[in-house]
């Protein structure tokens, strides 16, 4: 089934540019099939022979022909892991059919079958990415904005009538000079992932509606940024959760590993906390396994480790752990593998990428001296940059009001408790430190522990309740310039907080984080 064509702009304003050119026109829904990106910010590249649209956030190959996802698997050839070839996911992204005529560009709109992208088509904050900057606010010294090249086309209506959907991108088939975008095998690699369902879902959190949908990624990587590391301790902190920490100290360099991992480069020095900046600087990191001997697949999703990149770099060398909290996920490949582990055995690890989201404009941060109050929530797995960010915050030496709500189904189910934990006493011996948590538990079937001095338990609520946000989080109405918000979990948990703070109590956009989960 198929729309009627629809005139969406004047041909003339097309941007034609780039080489070659064959003066091809494609259609595809504007936010992408993996976490609602925005693909029309994507540059265009030649893959396999084929133009592509580039996710500018987690680096997906889409082609524009027909919105098959491009990938290339690394096989285990002679001891090392090399690309095995491009291989196509069909049914990824919606595309639609474009005509250019004498009196502009009319879109039929495809209504068959079933996309990927479909998840995010009818997201009004996906559809917002689009006109976002790229900018993430917390990968400041080792992130690189991407080329602009993909198109909208100018004169565009901002959605097309009667489709619940952002409006689909119009690109030009225009592809950047081979010199400029390195397409080589033995540079660039992708690799195939698999997607695993959240435990906890947004009604979990608190929420209403939708699911959250935690989805394997990857970043484009060099081919020898990949460095084993060796399993050094194993916890089993529930049935769906374990602790892993990661051995970098047998392995040459030790310092120069944990850098390399963190890409940290030498402005980072001693990593001392210097401005307001500096607090929402979270590290992460791709990990993987080979999970088929016969095929020797690579397959890996991102993953935050909980300790924060500074107090990695100043530990002493016995304690060069990476630690990783691992969420058992329902028919996951790659968390049960990961949670199967034992001491001695090894994984793949290399830099990760996961910008802050697109939905807040760019920063404008009070100086640090002149910050008063920090307000972090985290929903389920969300905790873990959350925790970086409070590493952050303790290390930074100036007095701080620190609020951290955390949402989860039950206290037991919850990721980084014993972290937590430990950050509480930490901040209890520090006198500049005012630090309060609020543990939003939804399953009303578990009794709610008792209030613990500075440690509030809450059932009965959403985290996005204005009377909560106030009255029991005390966020200023119309707050002011000292402070800062942060926030992190499913899509769904962190839409419906952003609409309280921001349009419903008046937090300066400016001087909000939000991480991707």
């Amino acid at each position: 089934m198929a729309s009627e064509a629809q005139r969406v702009g004047d041909a003339a304003k097309l941007a034609r540019e780039g080489a070659p050119h064959d003066d091809d026109l494609f259609c595809f829904d504007s936010t992408c099939y993996h976490a609602g990106g925005p693909l029309g910010n994507g540059d265009i590249e030649d893959v396999n022979g084929e133009p592509c649209v580039v996710c500018p956030w987690h680096m997906y190959q889409v082609a524009l022909a027909d919105g098959a996802k491009y990938y290339q698997p690394l096989i285990m050839k002679d001891g090392k892991m090399k690309p095995g070839g491009w291989k196509k996911k069909e049914n990824a992204q919606r595309t639609h059919h474009v005509q250019e005529r004498q009196d502009g560009v009319y879109v039929t709109l495809n209504l068959d079958g079933k996309y990927d992208s479909d998840e995010y088509g009818g997201m009004s904050t996906c559809g917002g990415n689009s006109n976002a900057s790229n900018k993430p606010v917390h990968s400041k010294r080792n992130f690189a904005l991407p080329r602009r090249s993909g198109h909208v086309l100018s004169g565009a209506s901002p959605a097309v009538p009667g489709m619940p959907m952002p409006a689909p991108i119009a690109a030009p088939g225009s592809m950047p000079n081979p010199g400029q975008v390195s397409t080589s095998l033995a540079n660039l690699s992708t690799l195939d992932v698999e997607e695993e369902a959240d435990l906890d879902d947004e009604e979990d959190l608190g929420l209403i509606g939708g699911q959250n949908a935690r989805t394997e990624g990857s970043a484009r990587s060099r081919e020898d940024d990949w460095t084993q590391l060796v399993v050094a301790k194993k916890v089993r902190v529930s049935e769906a959760c374990v602790s892993l920490y990661l051995d970098a100290t047998t392995l040459e360099g030790n310092d120069e590993v944990l850098r390399k991992l963190y890409s940290i480069d030498a402005d980072f020095g001693d990593g001392t906390i210097v401005d307001v900046d500096d607090l929402f600087d979270t590290r992460h990191l791709d990990v993987g396994l080979v999970l088929n001997a016969d095929s020797a697949e690579l397959t890996h999703r991102p993953y935050t480790p909980v300790r924060s990149a500074k107090r990695s770099l100043n530990a002493s060398r016995k304690e060069h752990l990476i630690h990783l909290e691992i969420r058992v996920y329902p028919g996951g490949k790659l968390g049960p593998r990961l949670a199967a582990l034992e001491p001695g055995d090894k994984v793949f690890a290399r830099p990760g990428t996961t910008p802050a989201a697109d939905s807040l404009p760019e920063k404008a941060f009070p100086p640090l001296a002149d910050l008063t109050k920090v307000f972090l929530f985290a929903g389920g797995s969300g905790i873990t940059p959350i925790l970086q960010v409070l590493q952050n915050c303790l290390d930074a030496q100036v007095k701080l009001q620190i609020t951290i709500v955390c949402a989860n189904k039950t206290l037991s189910r919850m990721l980084g408790a014993d972290a937590l934990g430990s950050l509480v006493n930490e901040a209890a011996n520090r006198p500049e430190i005012t630090l309060r948590v609020f543990h939003v538990l939804t399953d009303a079937q578990v009794a709610l522990p008792s209030d613990v001095e500075h440690i509030k338990f809450v059932q009965s609520t959403r985290v996005n309740d204005l009377p909560f946000l106030q009255n029991k989080v005390a966020v200023p109405a119309q707050s002011s310039g000292t402070s800062v918000f942060a926030w992190c979990g499913p899509q769904g948990f962190m839409s419906a907080l952003r609409s309280s703070l921001v349009e419903g109590l008046g937090a300066t956009p400016h001087r909000c984080v939000e991480y991707l989960g």
